[in-house]
């Protein structure tokens, strides 16, 4: 919570420091506020993923991620595998004209963008199971 108050009044320290104080002090709080921002906006994203909280939270969603990704009971196998797999080929076959490190981007590129939606149905099949797994529990016991 402190860093972002302190990222909230050095974002507006950086934008408005030269109309707040005129002249040279106003234009130099302005350029410091505006240089550290970025530090205090890393900082504040480390402490938020080294928290407990979050790492539970993270260790929670790759565990999902890996369960939706196999074949599930009630919804089988993933159904974006195949799409994955092509268009990361689309990907590599585009960037070849680039040379081997032209392919690879290209299929990193690609990988990163659809592999993101395929995570996103992944965990969202995991959950999905997990409640019909839930329900069955409930009636059964």
């Amino acid at each position: 919570m402190a860093y972002a108050v302190i990222a909230a009044l050095l974002s507006s320290v950086s934008m408005l420091g030269d109309r707040l104080v005129p002249g040279e002090t106003g234009e130099r709080a302005a350029q410091v506020a505006g240089d550290a921002l970025p530090v205090f906006a890393i900082l504040g994203a480390l402490a938020l993923l080294l928290s407990p909280v979050a790492r539970t939270w993270a260790f929670k969603v790759l565990g999902e991620l890996r369960r939706g990704v196999g074949r599930l009971p009630d919804y089988g196998p993933h159904p974006g595998t195949g799409l994955l797999i092509a268009l990361t080929g689309a990907g590599a076959l585009a960037g070849s004209r680039g040379g081997l490190m032209g392919a690879i981007g290209g299929a990193a590129f690609m990988f990163i963008c659809i592999g993101a939606i395929f995570a996103f149905g992944a965990v969202d099949r995991a959950r999905g199971q997990a409640r019909l797994d839930r329900k069955r529990r409930g009636e059964e016991g």
